[in-house]
């Protein structure tokens, strides 16, 4: 090996012009063949590939919610549930200002028109979600004092600034069948440990919201992605600085981690 080194140094010796332009030749082709690579930032390619390594990467491709960032807004030391869901309203509408161009949509508040929909297909379909109990109910409540105090309520209700959804829904059923009926519905619920409050999905105890964000690129794309992950940072920080001792948000999910691996892999 030094024999070829001291060869090629005594042919160059004295011939530096050539030895320059055979430099800028090597230089060209490495400089040719160097804008052709694509540089990838994907975490999972460093991870050795087999048949089951290769699956898990596919479904986790492939998965709606893989995808996800998930934003935890929780209670600090003198918050209540209405800061959680004031701060959850804000969060919403600086996210889609500010990243508009990243994001799908984001999901954990419930339109009223959703619920509206869910109880007037009850209210259309009642007699399936009617059982003896409810029968019994009404047979107690058609008497003429009890439709006496319920008409009394009921108006009570209407002249009170009292929900929309609630007023329509007396107007249609002065009963009340149609809650009885998704109480029901309430039963067959997965979990207990969420309800909705003030239109979005809370912990039981109120102390903790969540939002879901659906970015348009994928997790592997953390160049691009870099920039959107900036920005809700920079959300969360001036909120939870207008909402200190109140409430804070902090993200969770695979393109915030990807994002932060491939920072620090740059730092390495």
């Amino acid at each position: 090996m030094n024999n070829i080194f001291l060869k090629f140094h005594e042919y160059f010796k004295n011939r530096k012009l050539l030895l320059l332009g055979f430099l800028v030749l090597l230089l060209s082709i490495l400089l040719f063949f160097s804008l052709g690579l694509n540089l990838e930032e994907d975490i999972s390619k460093l991870v050795p590939q087999s048949e089951k390594t290769r699956t898990l990467n596919k479904v986790l491709r492939n998965t709606d919610f893989s995808d996800k960032i998930i934003v935890n807004i929780s209670i600090s030391t003198e918050g209540t549930a209405d800061d959680l869901t004031s701060y959850a309203t804000e969060i919403i509408d600086s996210i889609q200002t500010t990243c508009g161009d990243f994001i799908l949509n984001i999901q954990g508040e419930i339109p009223q028109e959703n619920i509206v929909e869910t109880m007037d297909f009850v209210y259309a379909n009642l007699p399936l979600f009617l059982t003896d109990d409810d029968y019994t109910y009404l047979k107690q409540l058609i008497v003429p004092d009890s439709i006496s105090i319920l008409v009394q309520n009921n108006y009570k209700m209407l002249i009170t600034p009292s929900g929309f959804i609630a007023k329509q829904t007396i107007r249609k059923d002065p009963f009340g069948l149609t809650f009885r009926a998704l109480n029901k519905l309430n039963k067959l619920k997965i979990s207990n440990n969420f309800e909705i409050y003030n239109d979005f999905l809370v912990t039981k105890n109120k102390k903790n919201l969540l939002l879901f964000i659906k970015p348009k690129l994928p997790t592997n794309e953390t160049d691009s992605n870099r920039e959107f992950v900036k920005k809700l940072y920079a959300i969360s920080e001036h909120l939870n600085n207008k909402y200190i001792r109140l409430a804070k948000s902090e993200y969770f999910g695979s393109t915030v981690i990807a994002v932060s691996n491939a920072i620090k892999l740059k730092m390495i």
